[in-house]
């Protein structure tokens, strides 16, 4: 074997080690972008629920609030109309539907803040995909 050819048969070998390389890198970015996608998809399904808990809550709430302002008329007819038993009755449950509406709003507040993480965490994925796309087609 010439000098020459020892030379070419390296040369083929770093040609082609470093082939694999790219190759073995484009494969590894693909796979990270496809991870990022579907961890994307579940996220995206995720925030349609969360909007749609947010949605049943709000109107869960409004109706609390509604209730609410009922009874505290009732509780207010039953003491002009001198009715403390009844009276008494319309305040507890008046307070019981007090009691519903903090921890609905509570449980909405909450609902709120996954929602904003959701979507914090949704718009870095969506770069971090771009990035690696950008990488894969460039």
């Amino acid at each position: 074997m010439g000098l020459a050819q020892l030379i070419q048969t390296v040369e083929g070998r770093i040609v082609d080690f470093g082939q694999s390389l790219c190759g073995d890198r484009r494969m590894r970015l693909q796979e990270e972008a496809d991870f990022v996608s579907e961890d994307l998809q579940e996220r995206y399904t995720a925030r349609v629920r969360r909007r749609a808990d947010r949605e049943e809550a709000k109107q869960y709430l409004a109706g609390l609030e509604i209730e609410e302002t009922l009874l505290g008329s009732r509780v207010e007819v039953c003491v002009r109309a001198k009715e403390p038993a009844a009276a008494w009755q319309q305040a507890l449950q008046l307070e019981r539907v007090r009691q519903l509406a903090k921890a609905e709003r509570d449980r909405l507040h909450r609902l709120e803040q996954r929602i904003e993480e959701g979507e914090s965490e949704i718009l870095e994925l969506e770069m971090r995909l771009a990035r690696l796309q950008e990488k894969l087609y460039s």
